[in-house]
């Protein structure tokens, strides 16, 4: 299974395709037929092994470590689609005020490392800076 890190997995959203029951069973399959060996199990058989043996999440199989590594980091991706989503609103509207007091409560390391989120907070502050 290809291991990645919460900080890799940080702006991903949904799923890692890697992690999915057939691309899986694909890459057993590679390795074997690689190996020169027999293949031991039909799909049918390791996908309920899989299932079995490993976490699933929303169409996902994880090693049990990284199931909790996973969540935390689900979370922040739904937060900062949430915040983008209320920056667009507010910009669509020109409220400008609202984007400066929501950028200004939410963490810097945030902010910092979305693109989206920092551009809107700095034009923000630019028009409304403008308008005042």
């Amino acid at each position: 299974m290809a291991s990645r890190t919460a900080a890799a997995l940080h702006y991903e959203t949904e799923i890692i395709t890697e992690r999915k029951h057939h691309l899986l069973f694909d890459c057993m399959l590679a390795f074997d037929v690689r190996s020169g060996v027999t293949v031991p199990l039909s799909a049918a058989e390791f996908y309920a092994g899989l299932a079995q043996r490993f976490p699933e999440r929303d169409g996902m199989y994880f090693l049990p470590e990284r199931v909790a590594e996973y969540h935390p980091t689900r979370m922040k991706t739904l937060y900062v689609k949430a915040v983008r989503a209320g920056f667009k609103k507010a910009w669509q509207e020109r409220d400008y005020a609202t984007i400066i007091a929501v950028a200004r409560k939410i963490p810097e390391n945030v902010l910092q490392e979305n693109p989206k989120l920092l551009m809107w907070y700095d034009q923000a502050l630019t028009r409304f800076g403008e308008d005042a």
